[in-house]
């Protein structure tokens, strides 16, 4: 039997994680009803990008608090994309986007309301690492210059796919980051993440680990992870987001024509104080 190393074995293991979750995915997408078939028997069901989910379900239980017998649902990841597909064929109420809609699906009566901001950060759990990451060291990292924290031990670092929106948010950074990235993708033995969630586990699970992520999943999911400043600019001052930390990722929720009720109260709630509130405490600025 072959043996395979460490990331090899992590790597199989969000690939098979990926390939079992698909068929779920096409039936909430492209298939079953979801409040049918799936067996999802929810008034409310809301999916789109990973990113967003552990907040939006911190925002769905105290809403459901407030309002007995009314359950809303949040999907595992179906990224921004799927989510905008499944809303646009009646599979979920609420899609929650980190990119703006296109025209074509501004054409088929979607529309969409940027709900929160949040920092994009890069996070360890390297015991070793200092609090703050570089331009320089990045570009070491993620070209395969730099492969050690500075005690010695390995950087393990994690890749998302290439069209992924982390992949390229990282890539516009600097000239330097865009070609190392590609160098790290074109790497052998790396280890890769389809998900958010699959990065936040990769990353909680692997010593000496780095990867990039947006610091409302990371505060929102409990993550037991390092959050690293960016050029001398910390994503948080005091416990609060710093609104001087130079890169947030949007979020928006998207809506479509024949709104339920239901689904436009659970959408008051996300905009309300109490929402915001609870954005506010999970490392999301508000609109």
């Amino acid at each position: 039997m072959r043996n395979f190393s460490k990331k090899s074995r992590m790597t199989i293991v969000v690939i098979l994680t990926f390939i079992c979750t698909a068929g779920f995915l096409a039936g909430v997408c492209f298939g079953e009803d979801v409040k049918g078939g799936l067996g999802l028997n929810a008034d409310v069901a809301a999916g789109g990008t990973g990113s967003a989910l552990g907040a939006v379900h911190l925002l769905a239980k105290a809403y459901m608090a407030e309002h007995p017998g009314v359950s809303v649902k949040v999907l595992p990841s179906l990224g921004s994309g799927g989510g905008i597909n499944a809303l646009v064929k009646k599979r979920i109420d609420v899609s929650l986007s980190v990119r703006p809609l296109k025209d074509k699906e501004k054409a088929q009566g979607l529309w969409q309301r940027v709900y929160a901001r949040a920092p994009f950060v890069f996070a360890t759990t390297a015991v070793s690492s200092s609090e703050n990451m570089t331009y320089h060291q990045l570009e070491g990292i993620y070209s395969g210059r730099i492969q050690s924290w500075p005690d010695g031990s390995p950087i393990h670092l994690i890749v998302r796919p290439a069209q992924e929106s982390d992949t390229l948010f990282i890539k516009s950074m600097t000239p330097e980051l865009d070609k190392a990235v590609d160098k790290a993708l074109a790497r052998r033995g790396m280890m890769f993440a389809v998900t958010d969630q699959d990065t936040a586990d990769l990353l909680e699970s692997n010593k000496g680990a780095l990867a990039s992520l947006s610091l409302g999943q990371i505060m929102a999911e409990k993550r037991a992870v390092k959050v690293l400043s960016l050029e001398g600019a910390p994503p948080l001052i005091d416990g609060k987001v710093n609104p001087e930390y130079p890169y947030f990722k949007t979020y928006y929720m998207i809506f479509r024509p024949g709104m339920s009720p239901a689904a436009q109260q659970f959408a008051d709630f996300v905009f309300s104080e109490r929402g915001i509130k609870i954005l506010e405490d999970t490392g999301h600025l508000r609109p």
